[in-house]
């Protein structure tokens, strides 16, 4: 990506500069520009006129409709057709295109007209065939022609459609020929509870932990898998919000580390359960979450988030956990980002760093109490300090100079909309808080230009960056 591609982000880009950026732009350029949200109609369909992939883009972002895209790009019908809607026409024209991959993206949109899929249901390309059994429109009469589908690709798409007919559904739960089959109509919502009864029973743990994982079953049955031999379907009943007080309570002492995890994830857990487990268990990202690629959730910059119980919790309870002799259970009150006032600075003054770690982010903290924390604790605060959104810029300032750097604190201090030059300045010597700091506008004009003559794509999208600059950059790219 280069500078011009940055100058593309820039939201202090003016609009003349912005239609010489269309008019010159490659098709990388003008799928960048087409994120901007701030495109005039008449820079939308020059944009479109140029790019079909910025078109698509377009599409998708809410600002081209069909009156002004070019219904013979097949791509771009594609594209409308699963976002706000084309002409039934276009549909029709485009489901004989000779690319399979085309036919596969009108087979799934969501306002292909019903005539169109199943029509694309009769194609001789088995992947299209699926995207069709996958349909938002699907009819019951397609639907159960498809359920009779000699291929397994097929009916696995059709019972994974919540779209299907529940009659449908129903029938495909009893299809012993495929596990598979069986594993998506126990994890599609669509499919009525009693229909699943038998596969609760499954040999195979990956449809009873579907099965698990419903809001639907008997509680008899959720106790049941509680005491399931393999630990993925134990989770999946120990996450589940539908199961009672009685089963959660009795997998407070599964041995299985992951099932306290989840656990301690459930909205519904007693809090004495809860309290319990966090003195030998660390809430982290449960198995369930790791399985879904989720492991960033409640985990990202701005820091982990109270668990479902704690975020739920009353004044009264707060204030129970807040003054535990625990100090497993006192970080768990500290990152609840309601917290009286009176809570907020007892646990800022808490002996415990990793509560201070955990309340540090909240923007009650006085200046005062944060300025402690970090002569107190130093780089083991730092990074949860720079994260608040009202630490002061002095604070800032002693965090980007602190030796040995703290580099998780660089990367929050470049973000951070309190940061001064001089602490900017510090986050340049880290690569990653460089180029999130490029982007600052408290940086001044000079640094800029050397982060513009180093190749930091970043730094033609900051909003400070001079006009002349920008200009320069239009007529004369710097590679």
């Amino acid at each position: 990506m280069g500078l011009l591609n940055g100058l593309a982000e820039n939201p202090a880009l003016p609009a003349d500069l912005l239609d010489a950026l269309i008019a010159a732009g490659d098709d990388e350029l003008l799928c960048d520009l087409a994120r901007r949200d701030d495109l005039s109609a008449a820079q939308v369909r020059a944009i479109a006129a140029r790019s079909t992939g910025a078109a698509v883009r377009l599409v998708h972002n809410g600002q081209l409709r069909a009156a002004d895209a070019d219904g013979r790009d097949t791509r771009v019908v594609a594209a409308l057709l699963d976002a706000t809607g084309a002409p039934p026409e276009w549909a029709h024209a485009h489901a004989t295109s000779p690319d399979p991959w085309i036919r596969q993206l009108l087979a799934s949109a969501a306002h292909t007209p019903a005539e169109v899929v199943a029509r694309l249901a009769d194609d001789p390309d088995m992947d299209v065939v699926a995207e069709a059994a996958l349909s938002p429109a699907m009819t019951a009469a397609l639907a159960e022609r498809l359920a009779r589908h000699p291929h397994d690709q097929v009916r696995q798409a059709l019972a994974h459609n919540e779209a299907t007919p529940c009659e449908v559904l129903a029938s495909l739960a009893q299809d012993g020929s495929d596990t598979v089959v069986q594993g998506e109509t126990a994890a599609n919502r669509s499919t009525p509870a009693p229909a699943l009864a038998h596969l609760a029973r499954h040999p195979d743990h990956w449809v009873r932990w579907a099965v698990a994982a419903r809001p639907d079953l008997p509680q008899d049955e959720y106790a049941r898998l509680a005491t399931d031999p393999v630990p993925f379907v134990r989770y999946a009943i120990a996450a589940n919000p539908a199961v009672d007080v009685a089963t959660l309570r009795s997998m407070a002492t599964d041995p299985a580390h992951g099932v306290q995890q989840c656990l301690m994830h459930n909205p519904n857990v007693p809090l004495d359960i809860l309290t319990g487990l966090a003195a030998t268990t660390r809430p982290g990202p449960t198995p369930l979450s790791r399985l879904a690629a989720d492991i960033e959730a409640g985990t990202d910059q701005a820091g982990p988030a109270p668990l479902p119980r704690i975020a739920a919790a009353g004044t009264d309870e707060l204030r129970q956990l807040a003054t535990s002799k625990s100090p497993a259970v006192r970080m768990l009150a500290a990152r609840h980002p309601g917290l009286p006032g009176d809570l907020v600075d007892a646990l800022a003054a808490d002996p415990d760093a990793a509560v201070l770690q955990a309340v540090a982010r909240n923007p009650r903290v006085s200046p005062a109490r944060m300025h402690a924390m970090l002569t107190a604790h130093g780089v083991r605060v730092a990074g949860a300090l720079a994260g608040n959104p009202a630490c002061p810029a002095d604070l800032l300032l002693r965090i980007a100079t602190l030796r040995p750097p703290a580099k998780l604190a660089l990367r929050e201090i470049a973000r951070h909309p309190n940061a001064t030059g001089p602490a900017l300045a510090a986050c340049l010597a880290d690569e990653k808080a460089r180029r999130a700091a490029a982007r600052h506008p408290a940086l001044d004009a000079g640094t800029l230009l050397a982060l513009l003559d180093d190749g930091v794509t970043e730094a033609a999208a900051n909003p400070s960056l001079p006009r002349d600059i920008m200009r320069a950059l239009i007529q004369a790219p710097v590679s």
